[in-house]
């Protein structure tokens, strides 16, 4: 009798190890969303460096990009950590009679790393790289300034998921598109300073190939997930002119998803979860400037926080154009 019940126990509790090993930890499942966000920024850096290019001369531009989030817990995220993104572009901008159209390619490197905030700590870290195309128009009149341009790229990634089972290896390949126009009206125009604001108006479609895991005892795979991000942007730019050829600026304004906010994510090994997208309001502050170093060549510089959403951070970027 002592023998059946020790039987029975084993095979109890073997079937309860094998039923933990089969569910992987939520957290670090909703994490696989890293790669949304770093496409989300990998757009925002490429569309900022074309509204610096369509808002300038006629000319052949370069610049660098750089953005660092960090994300805390938040409802239904159930992980946090943070991510850097980088990028170089370069673009052409040709003057016709009355408007200007602009191209730009960008590059794109990224790193992301979330620590789940559940029972079962995990880890689950991310690189990528990819490249972004963006192609724009701009007509001004005395005081009002727009702007429309289209973006697609490509990211590629390798992701690798730590826990208390064997690590689990990764890669899958992200398809990015944006439509965004953008509107700024000089309100106020004197000798000392313009008090210009401004409304952007855009569409984000990020789309992620589903993968699998490599071999381990708690491995999963997902299915294609995607986010769809229709946003707004109203803020206004103070620009001061009293310094010759060196214009320094500053901005502050307010982003808003008007989506549903979150992703689903779904697949072999997994039930379905919904996870929030990287913030829904955020308020931004930057301070840039714009100097006129000769007649061929004019600079430019930024440098922008926000907050939002229990995720905040800060974004640089440089940029030089040769005009011809």
């Amino acid at each position: 009798m002592k023998t059946t019940t020790s039987l029975i126990s084993l095979a109890s509790l073997a079937a309860a190890s094998a039923s933990f090993a089969a569910v992987p930890n939520t957290g670090e499942q909703r994490a696989y969303v890293g790669s949304l966000y770093m496409g989300n920024e990998s757009l925002r850096q490429s569309s900022s460096f074309l509204n610096g290019l369509l808002a300038g001369t006629a000319g052949v531009s370069a610049g660098g990009n750089y953005a660092d989030y960090d994300f805390d817990d938040d409802t239904d995220r159930r992980f946090e950590g943070d991510f850097e993104t980088m990028s170089g572009s370069i673009g052409y901008l040709h003057e016709f009679e009355g408007f200007n159209i602009g191209v730009a390619a960008t590059f794109v490197e990224s790193d992301f790393e979330a620590d789940s905030t559940t029972t079962n700590p995990g880890v689950v870290e991310t690189d990528g790289d990819g490249w972004i195309l963006t192609l724009g128009a701009s007509k001004t009149w005395e005081r009002l300034a727009l702007s429309v341009k289209g973006s697609v790229g490509e990211l590629s990634f390798d992701s690798t998921r730590s826990n208390a089972f064997a690590p689990k290896n990764s890669d899958y390949d992200l398809s990015m598109y944006q439509f965004e126009l953008v509107g700024e009206y000089a309100a106020i125009t004197k000798e000392e300073f313009d008090l210009s604001p401004f409304a952007k108006l855009g569409y984000i479609s990020l789309e992620n190939d589903g993968f699998a895991e490599s071999n381990s005892a708690d491995d999963i795979s997902f299915g294609d997930y995607e986010d769809d991000l229709p946003y707004a942007e109203l803020g206004v730019k103070a620009t001061l002119k009293t310094l010759g050829s060196f214009a320094p600026y500053a901005t502050a304004s307010v982003w808003q998803d008007l989506g549903d906010d979150e992703v689903e994510l779904e697949g072999a090994g997994v039930n379905p979860i919904d996870v929030p997208d990287v913030a829904e309001t955020v308020i931004k502050a930057g301070l840039g400037f714009g100097w006129m170093a000769n007649d061929s060549w004019t600079f430019g510089g930024q440098l922008g926080f926000f907050s939002g959403d229990e995720v905040d951070g800060f974004i640089l970027g440089l940029s030089g154009t040769y005009s011809f």
